[in-house]
């Protein structure tokens, strides 16, 4: 245990190291930039961002432009005595050096008026933003569905604020267009708290390249309430179900985690604790292995009644902008699938996201790869494999990868994914004791002297429709996924 606690440690050390090395060029860097879709005829949008300088000298931005709208202005929002004002920023916005500002509903934000066309979700806003000394900087702004959820103000959005309508904020008191003198309105604080509900229907359900449903298919449906500590640190615990086809027959696997999740600028952490619970399973073996009357599987292989086993992980996410991220992971376990061997999982990977201008109706699409290796150490005495190992079988450890492409519409997600391992059909029994495994001389080996085959570490591909919706933020995704 404490190997793979070391390991842990010094590998989660490193993901964060070299993620954090990686840094744009550019002084001004602009991350996070979004708008909210407007209704036909509205004539009102803002735009929102985070401006990060990494100049040794502080810049200012001057002002913004866009062909979008008539007039295009640097707005304050505050409050003061639980009222909300808005004013135009006239001097400028100073950004620190090495600092960042951002840009949001409840503070600076850009105000767009006598928008010349309608905002669609899906669509990308074209704004020029113009510093002191950087000079101009071009940003395609996503535009996203009116019903942004936790980026809206303080959750409530602006369209449910008192004197807001669904088509713009031209009907409130004293507005007019090109003009917002003392506009003032009442705060709602946001809750911290939030509830995503997440559910699948997949053609396999695959995990680091072994299939779990024996290339059946599968149904997932999870659970997880989650608490913003602070704007860069959330605390969260879940509970997920799938429907499997294990060799002990158990009824369904259920995971049970909890963790952390940090941000630094576009930096993104999570620290956490993985359960897996197999309820319901046989002992398939001889005496004193399993109780009297018990055997092996028909096929030979054996399998232990309990298949559960936990692991802790540590991942890293660098967003380099708003088409790309990649990041690393490493997850440890004293005993993986409770066979007596420990496994260390080492994790990378990619997403390239379409631009919103690409696709219509509010459709996304992204490229997305993974790449892990699992290093596996040795099994307890029930799944020894004699003469060679007659007090357990070392687990082979190997390579799992996977590539795919996804559409996103809303809440919905279809993720249409290749999956394969360098595990040859002897190796892939040993680690799954597959139940439909079958004999072939080639596949005799030391570890493997039954001589089985199994199929659950080959090549497949995989078709998945999910969604994933927050209770009290509609619209936004769930964050945490499986390595």
């Amino acid at each position: 245990m404490e190997r793979v606690v070391s390991r842990l440690a010094v590998a989660a050390a490193f993901v964060v190291a070299a993620v954090s090395a990686f840094a744009q060029a550019s002084s001004i860097q602009i991350e996070n930039s979004w708008t909210r879709a407007t209704p036909a005829g509205a004539r009102f949008g803002m735009v929102f961002m985070t401006i990060s300088n990494r100049a040794s000298a502080a810049d200012r931005l001057l002002s913004v432009s866009s062909d979008a709208a008539d007039k295009v202005e640097i707005d304050e929002m505050t409050s003061t005595g639980g009222k909300m004002q808005m004013r135009e920023i006239t001097g400028g916005v100073a950004i620190p050096a090495a600092g960042s500002v951002v840009l949001k509903p409840d503070g600076y934000h850009i105000m767009l008026t006598g928008l010349k066309k309608r905002l669609a979700a899906g669509d990308a806003l074209q704004v020029k933003l113009s510093f002191e000394k950087a000079g101009d900087v071009s940003v395609a702004v996503p535009v996203k569905a009116s019903s942004a959820g936790k980026d809206d103000m303080h959750g409530t959005g602006m369209a449910n604020m008192p004197g807001m309508t669904h088509g713009s904020m031209a009907n409130m008191p004293g507005m007019a267009r090109g003009a917002m003198p003392g506009m003032t309105m009442p705060m709602t604080p946001r809750s911290p708290w939030d509830v995503t509900i997440s559910a699948a229907v997949m053609s396999d359900y695959n995990m680091r390249g072994m299939s779990m449903s024996n290339h059946q298919p599968s149904v997932q449906a999870g659970f997880e309430p989650h608490y913003d500590v602070t704007p860069v640190l959330q605390a969260y615990a879940g509970i997920s179900g799938e429907s499997i086809n294990f060799p002990n027959r158990a009824a369904a696997e259920i995971d049970f985690y909890g963790g952390i999740r940090p941000t630094f600028g576009k930096l993104g952490l999570d620290f956490g604790f993985w359960y897996y619970d197999y309820p319901g399973g046989q002992c398939f073996n001889m005496p004193p292995f399993c109780p009297a009357g018990s055997a092996p599987l028909p096929n030979g292989n054996v399998m232990k009644a309990d298949a559960n086993w936990y692991e802790g992980y540590a991942k890293a996410t660098y967003t380099l902008n708003d088409y790309f991220n990649f990041g690393g992971g490493i997850s440890g376990s004293p005993s993986v699938f409770n066979m007596g061997g420990y496994g260390i999982y080492y994790s990378g990977n990619a997403t390239l996201t379409a631009p919103a201008s690409w696709l219509p109706g509010g459709l996304g699409a992204y490229l997305s790869a993974d790449v892990g290796w699992w290093q596996l150490g040795t099994t307890d005495v029930f799944y020894a494999a004699p003469p060679a190992f007659p007090g357990g079988v070392p687990l082979p450890s190997y390579l799992n990868w996977d590539v795919g492409f996804g559409l996103t519409w809303k809440s919905f997600t279809l993720d249409l994914r290749y999956y394969d391992t360098n595990l040859t059909k002897a190796q892939c029994n040993v680690l799954t004791m597959d139940q439909t495994a079958t004999f072939s001389p080639g596949n005799v080996t030391a570890q493997n002297p039954g001589g089985l085959g199994s199929s659950w570490c080959s090549a497949a591909f995989i078709a998945k429709l999910s969604a994933a919706i927050s209770v009290l933020s509609p619209g936004m995704p769930m964050a945490h996924m499986k390595m």
